[in-house]
């Protein structure tokens, strides 16, 4: 992408994280104004593109939420354990996992279930994480053949990469997959990425060491290396200091635009970012 506001229109950080905020009602040039915010214990926060925004809360239900903080809809499955993972890549089938029982549900726009997908009857008992993949089918990751997987809603294995051992002398240990076009990138903390093609096949490595939490958006990678954000150009292999607020608490946070959620303790936040951003 050509500028910043691209940038911030497609941001979408979501794990722990830290920030200092000023909060300031008339939103003065070098602090963030608060929008709104709603009394909110979660576990994590996503956004789509269409800046729907998703929490787990601790009574783990995935709970919607529009830009505005009013509910849109609530999904509640507590009989397969805790949500592990929520990817909203296509906001009209999102993909849920829950790790402890090995299933991933896949829900409409309104939260409710369209189909799933228990990797136990595919005789899969290790299947680390998930992923929407960019034709509404599931890239999932199997510990135990080392192999990045790509399932139809039948459970069908459709493609699959080469065994993880013959591509490095190392076994990865991915903790999420995330398609960009016609590329998977699963992603590593501390280290970077392994990318794939759309069938499976490695690519190349992607090392951005200290890397902990990031951002996938169109030809860039916005990521925090555990002290500075930086943002990573994927055409021209540039690597250049992102001006964000200096960490000090943990928060699982989005941006988009120029607003920034937060899901800080027990609290849902919006701010407006300052003009500089």
């Amino acid at each position: 992408m050509g500028s910043n506001s691209n940038v911030w229109r497609w941001l979408i950080v979501s794990g722990l994280f830290c920030c200092i905020i000023r909060s300031n009602a008339q939103g003065t040039p070098d602090t963030a104004s608060l929008l709104w915010q709603k009394s909110l214990r979660g576990t994590a926060l996503r956004i789509d593109r269409l800046d729907q925004l998703y929490v787990v809360n601790q009574a783990n239900e995935l709970v919607k939420f529009n830009l505005a903080g009013e509910e849109q809809a609530r999904y509640n499955q507590n009989r397969m354990g805790p949500i592990g993972l929520v990817d909203p890549f296509d906001p009209f089938s999102v993909v849920v996992y829950y790790p402890e029982f090995q299933v991933v549900q896949v829900l409409d726009r309104t939260l409710n279930l369209q189909w799933s997908l228990d990797f136990n009857r595919l005789d899969l008992l290790d299947i680390t994480t998930v992923g929407a993949s960019n034709d509404k089918n599931i890239w999932a990751i199997d510990r135990i053949s080392n192999r990045l997987l790509k399932f139809n809603p039948a459970g069908k294995i459709l493609t699959e990469s080469p065994a993880f051992t013959l591509l490095s002398k190392t076994i990865p240990n991915f903790t999420s997959i995330q398609a960009s076009g016609s590329l998977v990138y699963a992603f590593e903390p501390g280290k970077g990425f392994w990318v794939f093609d759309q069938f499976g096949q490695f690519v190349k490595p992607l090392s951005l060491p200290g890397i902990t939490h990031y951002q996938l958006f169109d030809n860039q990678i916005l990521y925090y290396n555990t002290t500075s954000w930086q943002l990573y150009d994927l055409q021209a292999h540039l690597t250049t200091p992102v001006n964000l607020p200096t960490p000090k608490t943990v928060f699982s946070f989005a941006l988009t635009g120029k607003k920034w959620i937060l899901l800080h303790s027990e609290t849902l936040l919006c701010f407006l970012l300052p003009s500089q951003f």
